[in-house]
């Protein structure tokens, strides 16, 4: 096992982390993973993404909206559709043609009776643009969660990007340089938007057998970091004390008594000259070792 520095966790760092030794991986899913090492048992399940997201008009910086959530694509989509007068933006232009012809003539009527200002109405414009490629967004959000579980391979992500470059959304693959997970960029019309994993937490489980008491169950976005905690703590350390203490005293009770063999009744009915014979009985328990501090 390794020290990690960084503060979010990815699947594939968890598999790399508990490795080796006598660690062995019990389940290995997208949506559950479970490790065993002896006594302990380790149960890790991703519970979402949380992403922050960026969005403004590439002509106007104060048009703009970000924040951290677990559905970016609803938060852009709500800032888009905030553009219009009562909110109904998203509604009519997601529901059919029909929709899209009603919203043209519902802000024709508003601009012919100047109940729009021309700023208003520049953003209605530039969201009336936009939209039709709106589903870039969600495409974008798929393809940086899976590149942060680890779930894509490297030639998958670039048929993705080529396929979405090929619609006209400008896009670029990147780094956070706060956390080092994947970070997309989009340029579509007169919206930039930039997308980002800002954390992935997980329900944990950590179970020490005959223990407990010592059982660790909560959420976290670094099983890594709860692990080294919960090992490294005095209550931990006890019961690896007591728990070797223990195989040693069965080890030492087992070679030491021994068992008892009575030889078979001489052919004439006399009992045989010597009855009991000592032989000792191989320890079946194994030397434990004990969980390794990390590296």
């Amino acid at each position: 096992m390794r020290n990690r520095e960084a503060a979010t966790v990815t699947k594939d760092d968890l598999l790399k982390y508990f490795t080796g030794g006598r660690w062995k991986t019990i389940k290995d899913m997208d949506d559950e993973l479970e490790f065993t090492w002896s006594h302990l048992e380790v149960n890790i399940k991703p519970i979402g993404t949380q992403f922050f997201y960026h969005v403004e008009a590439t002509d106007d910086p104060s048009d703009y909206d970000e924040g951290t959530t677990d559905d970016p694509v609803g938060a852009i989509a709500k800032f888009i559709g905030g553009g219009i007068p009562e909110g109904e933006f998203f509604e009519q232009m997601a529901s059919s043609p029909r929709g899209i012809a009603y919203t043209l003539r519902d802000f024709a009527r508003r601009v012919g009776a100047r109940t729009i200002g021309p700023k208003a109405l520049v953003k209605v414009l530039r969201r009336l643009q936009v939209f039709p490629r709106i589903g870039a967004i969600r495409i974008a959000v798929s393809l940086v969660a899976k590149m942060a579980e680890g779930r894509f391979e490297e030639d998958e992500i670039d048929v993705l990007l080529k396929d979405m470059e090929s619609k006209g959304w400008r896009v670029t693959r990147s780094e956070s340089p706060k956390s080092g997970l994947p970070t997309v960029e989009l340029d579509i019309d007169y919206f930039k938007a930039t997308i980002e994993v800002e954390s992935i937490p997980y329900e944990i489980q950590y179970i020490y057998e005959g223990r407990r008491d010592l059982a660790v169950e909560q959420v976290t976005d670094d099983p890594v970091r709860e692990f080294q905690t919960w090992y490294r703590s005095d209550e931990f350390k006890e019961a690896e004390e007591d728990r070797k203490e223990a195989v040693e005293s069965a080890k030492s009770k087992e070679f030491e008594e021994g068992k008892t063999i009575l030889a078979p009744p001489s052919q004439d009915g006399e009992p045989p000259p010597s009855t009991v014979q000592e032989k000792l009985v191989p320890s079946k328990i194994l030397n434990e070792e004990t969980v390794p501090s990390p590296a």
